[in-house]
């Protein structure tokens, strides 16, 4: 069986074993694995923190745990194990979304979901909001707000294909934001800026969910509201945007790679095609070097 590791600062291809299924989890085989760097520029970081969502199709639940899925697609964070990422590998039931059968045999499926994500944050982002962090989601985020007419703010940040405001540290300090969005790994400058922000209170911070128990830097009080998004089965409308991002940002915030090819050295998002890996005969599984 293929599996994605850690190898001297990089991602390579290795084999492994099936996990045991126990009880609350879910076997799954991956479709497609993303690997996010959340803007941390660094793959090995995707699969030490878990910054990695994976469409696939549940093959294996036990009884009375997750049953209900076996057989249908989802999307769901993989648990690696030894930092290594399996084409089986297990899910935690009480985390997977359900997807529409299309999106599942491609890499739509992962993009709308991001997608989603962002329409949710722009329903409650008010007219001024700003975006903490680089990478793929912050990307998104800022296409989305563009779609609805909200032009939204960064730090020293640019997007293709998004007409954002981007500010220097000094300009953001002054600024009164709607709400914030930490949509990735923060800088220097962003850390430091969030810190004078809190100090003032009266923040409504939201953050992605791939960032859920990483420490945020604020302190707490002073009428600061943190909430996590959450992933859901992405609506027709994050299907329409998420394939107008993957024309935009194909090549330039994600790549898309086979299990066949060397694996990207970086990228904000590396979808990995695994489909096909499940049959051993199959050639392009056959290039995969122990680490």
């Amino acid at each position: 069986m293929i599996c994605l590791v850690c190898d001297g600062g990089r991602i390579s291809y290795s084999e492994g074993d099936i996990v045991e299924v126990r009880g609350g989890m879910v076997l799954v085989r991956n479709l497609y694995i993303g690997l996010y760097t959340m803007g941390a520029e660094d793959l090995c970081v995707s699969l030490e923190k878990g910054f990695i969502i994976a469409v696939g199709r549940v093959i294996e639940a036990p009884s009375g745990v997750g049953r209900e899925l076996v057989g249908r697609a989802i999307l769901y964070r993989p648990r690696g194990f030894d930092n290594m990422v399996c084409i089986f590998s297990e899910g935690n039931p009480s985390e997977a979304v359900e997807i529409g059968e299309q999106e599942a045999a491609e890499p739509l499926g992962i993009i709308a979901s991001e997608a989603q994500i962002a329409l949710d944050y722009a329903k409650r982002s008010g007219p001024s909001p700003l975006v903490i962090g680089g990478g793929f989601p912050a990307h998104v985020a800022h296409i989305v707000l563009q779609s609805g007419g909200v032009r939204g703010y960064s730090i020293g940040r640019r997007f293709r294909g998004s007409e954002i405001q981007s500010l220097s540290l000094e300009g953001s300090i002054d600024r009164r934001y709607s709400s914030i969005y930490i949509a990735g790994m923060a800088n220097s400058e962003e850390l430091y800026m969030l810190e004078r922000l809190s100090m003032i209170g009266d923040l409504r911070i939201y953050y992605h969910p791939l960032l859920k128990g990483e420490k945020i830097p604020i302190p707490l009080g002073g009428r600061i509201s943190i909430k996590p998004l959450k992933y859901k089965t992405p609506g027709n409308t994050a299907i329409k945007i998420g394939r107008r991002i993957m024309r935009i940002a194909r090549g330039y915030s994600y790549i898309e790679a086979r299990i066949g090819e060397e694996p990207p050295l970086s990228g904000n998002l590396i979808i990995i095609d695994l489909k096909d890996c499940g049959k051993t005969r199959n050639r392009s599984c056959s290039n995969s070097r122990h680490p």
